[in-house]
């Protein structure tokens, strides 16, 4: 009789499989997710770089623009600006809507045969006749060539976009500075709008500096005397209550610490404010319609084109020219004769005194102010 041996056999493991497909669907399912919220987040960017490109190529084509229309308008010498708020009606001071952006008008010359009327100084009449533009931008360009812009323009919120916002100091509000919102479409035309453009043109030249300078002379040298002379007039800008720090002996030009001649901005001007001992809650952006550190002008004749005659080499003279000597300004200059006696009521001023207190420095008096 044999025995049989039993043996016991292990059951081979189940469902090994499904966890490892299981975990792999995952795996690929997480890196999917990361790949198409990556693929967003460059489709995102993309947009983004795109808008901003769009937005940067619009600004330098509103910069052309603006730089277009101020050298077509107001480069000629001939041409005189203002701001906005020329238009101004006494009797309402609230008028003028825009009061900050620039218009220009043309010069005109005086007829010696024909002098001019209170009638040509009024902006309704002679004014009018000689006015161009304001430089400002409008979805329809022809807008801004009316005169009476700045007080009748009403734009739409989807034509107008704000430039400066509106600056209050005190109980006085400046509006805000407003342009003409102009579309802007791709491959021009009829094509589609794919952004849009604004821009103003501001005279620098109707705002007082606030970092001119100025030289005291104590040397007893005519020369140094003669350029402390030179050194122009300075606005007394510490009388502005929001800027009471800047006050003469900041401005000396041979001071080693002066500061004032560092001022770029109103921005950095305001640190420059706070480092002399002006107060840090000094409104100094509010005035930024009324100050400024980038005024400059050139000494053009308006009436006639071209740089005004330098009289420097006539009046640093001992003697005046025979043809200026004893005659008025006046008559020499405009071609029209004026009586210089006061009984007329017609008093050109004459060419000797003028050029007797051109030369005090000379003798080492100081000029004071007196009628010529």
């Amino acid at each position: 009789m044999k025995l049989k041996t039993c043996s016991f056999i292990r059951p081979k493991p189940q469902g090994f499989a499904l966890v490892v497909t299981l975990s792999l669907m995952i795996l690929l399912t997480v890196i999917a997710v990361g790949l198409l919220t990556l693929s967003s987040i460059s489709l995102r960017a993309g947009a983004q770089s795109k808008a901003g490109e769009t937005a940067r190529a619009n600004a330098r084509l509103a910069l052309m623009l603006a730089i277009g229309d101020l050298q077509k308008n107001a480069g000629p010498d001939q041409k005189i600006t203002a701001s906005g708020g020329i238009m101004q009606d006494p009797a309402s001071p609230d008028s003028v809507a825009m009061p900050n952006i620039t218009g220009v008008w043309e010069s005109w010359k005086i007829d010696p045969n024909s002098l001019p009327t209170s009638t040509d100084y009024q902006k309704a009449n002679g004014k009018k006749s000689k006015f161009l533009t304001w430089l400002v931008s409008h979805p329809t360009p022809s807008t801004t060539r009316n005169q009476d812009y700045p007080t009748t323009t009403t734009l739409p919120e989807n034509q107008r976009i704000t430039l400066m916002p509106a600056l209050t100091l005190g109980s006085v509000t400046t509006p805000e500075l407003i342009g003409g919102l102009v579309p802007v479409r791709e491959g021009g035309g009829a094509g589609k709008i794919s952004g849009g453009l604004a821009w103003a043109v501001l005279d620098e030249g109707t705002k007082a500096r606030i970092d001119t300078g100025y030289r005291e002379s104590i040397s007893t040298k005519l020369g140094d005397q003669s350029l402390a002379l030179r050194s122009g007039l300075r606005a007394d800008v510490s009388k502005i209550g929001e800027l009471s720090a800047f006050t003469k002996d900041k401005a000396e030009l041979t001071l080693p610490n002066n500061v004032l001649a560092k001022s770029v901005s109103l921005a950095n001007s305001k640190l420059l404010y706070e480092s002399l001992g002006g107060s840090p809650t000094a409104k100094i952006k509010e005035l930024g319609h009324d100050v400024t550190v980038n005024s400059v002008g050139l000494f053009t004749d308006v009436a006639n084109g071209g740089l005004k005659q330098d009289l420097n080499s006539i009046l640093n003279h001992t003697t005046l020219p025979a043809d200026l000597a004893n005659q008025g300004i006046y008559a020499t200059q405009l071609k029209y004769g004026t009586s210089s006696t006061a009984a007329s009521g017609k008093i050109d001023p004459q060419w000797t005194p003028l050029q007797k207190l051109s030369t005090l420095y000379q003798s080492g008096i100081s000029p004071r102010p007196r009628p010529i």
